[in-house]
Formats: C-alpha cells, sequence, structure tokens
C-alpha cells in the first residue's frame, strides 16, 4: 500500500475546492535530472540553488585535485536527496501557492486511496461549515 499525503486548496469565489493526493514515494527522475525535475515542479528557487550546488561542486573539486569520479559522486549524491525529498517538495510548493496539508490516507492506487478519504471523510463533514469536521474545535 501506497501512502498519499492529502493536500486541498480552499474554495474561491471562482472555483471549488480542489483536493490533491501526492504519492510518498521515491521518484526517479527527480534523482537522474534533479534541475530539470524542479523546473517542472515550478520550484524555482530550489531548481537554481540545486544548479549551483552542482555548479560548485563540478568547479571546486577538480581544483582541489579530485577526480571526475567525485563530481559525478557527489552531484549523484544530490539527485539522490532531491528524489528522496520530492514529495515534501512537492507538498510545499503546493503550500506556497496557497494549497494545505489536511490529512494522509493510503491506498493500492491513487483511486483507492481517494475513495477511501472520500469515503470518510464526507460523512464527517458538517453540511453547515465545510471547513471543518464536525464537532471539532476550529
Amino acid at each position: 500500500m501506497k501512502v498519499y499525503r492529502v493536500m486541498e486548496r480552499p474554495a474561491s469565489s471562482t472555483s471549488a475546492i480542489e483536493t490533491r493526493f501526492v504519492a510518498e514515494r521515491f521518484r526517479w527522475l527527480a534523482f537522474l535530472l534533479p534541475v530539470v525535475w524542479l523546473l517542472s515542479q515550478r520550484l524555482w528557487l530550489t531548481a537554481l540553488l540545486v544548479f549551483l550546488l552542482t555548479l560548485a561542486v563540478g568547479l571546486a573539486l577538480p581544483h582541489f585535485g579530485f577526480a571526475n569520479a567525485y563530481v559525478i559522486l557527489c552531484n549523484l549524491a544530490v539527485g539522490f536527496i532531491v528524489g528522496l525529498e520530492s514529495t515534501g517538495l512537492i507538498a510545499s510548493g503546493l503550500e506556497k501557492r496557497d494549497w494545505r496539508e489536511i490529512g494522509v490516507t493510503a491506498g493500492d492506487t491513487v483511486e483507492d486511496a481517494e475513495l477511501r478519504w472520500f469515503s470518510r471523510h464526507t460523512l464527517e463533514m458538517n453540511p453547515a461549515d465545510h471547513s471543518s469536521l464536525a464537532g471539532a474545535p476550529v
């Protein structure tokens, strides 16, 4: 079973509530091409920092006498960290765009996770106030 972070964008005057399920998993594209993946996720500042880090490592290590294999190893380590932290990076990017994390659910597929989430939370919603659970303090 996969674990999913449930992200929600509150309703505005022009749109309804949106819900997004982000899988907690290692992303291979983020590992192999971290800057490209970060740009595709609209994480501009993080992409710039990773690019500058890989550039600095690529220029500094040979200057200090290290072989090119160490440069490749360091860049793979940076990619590995981005791949591991990809779910958190996606969630933080969404939070900067007014989304909020409202919970965690699990399922074999995203459809199973959605079914589990909505079947449990639709019954708990207070019809008068859709922003909080019935009886729960705000």
